[in-house]
Order: C-alpha cells, then sequence, then structure tokens
C-alpha cells in the first residue's frame, strides 16, 4: 500500500508572496501570457504552471518566451518552489 507523504509546512516571506501576487495582478489575464515551447521527456516530463481561479499561466518551466511578465512570474515561482524545498 503507497503512504501519503508527510504535510510539509514553511513560511514565505511576506514581501515574496506580496510581489508574487503583484507580479501575477502585472500579467492578467495569465491565459494570455505567451506559451514558450520545449522538449520534454513523454515518461518523465512535469509542466509547473499558475491556476487562479480559471485562469491559468502556460507552463512556466519552459521560459518566459522574452515577455518581462512571464519573467517575473518564473522568478517568483521558482524562488518560492525553492522555499518549500528547503529542509
Amino acid at each position: 500500500m503507497r503512504q501519503q507523504p508527510e504535510p510539509v509546512h514553511r513560511t514565505i516571506p511576506r514581501a515574496t508572496v506580496d510581489r508574487f501576487f503583484a507580479d501575477l495582478a502585472t500579467a492578467n489575464p495569465l491565459a494570455s501570457l505567451p506559451p514558450a515551447h520545449c522538449m520534454k521527456s513523454v515518461s518523465f516530463g512535469s509542466t509547473l504552471t499558475i491556476a487562479l481561479g480559471t485562469d491559468q499561466t502556460p507552463d512556466l518551466s519552459c521560459g518566459d518566451g522574452g515577455n518581462s511578465a512571464m519573467r517575473d512570474v518564473i522568478r517568483d515561482t521558482d524562488e518560492i518552489v525553492a522555499l518549500l524545498q528547503a529542509k
């Protein structure tokens, strides 16, 4: 039987959260951000997106495609993911 992973509790600095939501507001609507395309393994490939309600970014793991709003969202997301993965 497969065990469920233990929940992870981390504190994200308020300034990081504020910048993240400000950058998401600037990028609205998220679905209008230009998708960057990248090669991924069919069996091991993954996607990283941000969804707010019914709005969703393109795959953030493929880069910003030269779009500054997308670059800012990717920077914030990478920072938050790193904080969540820290031990």
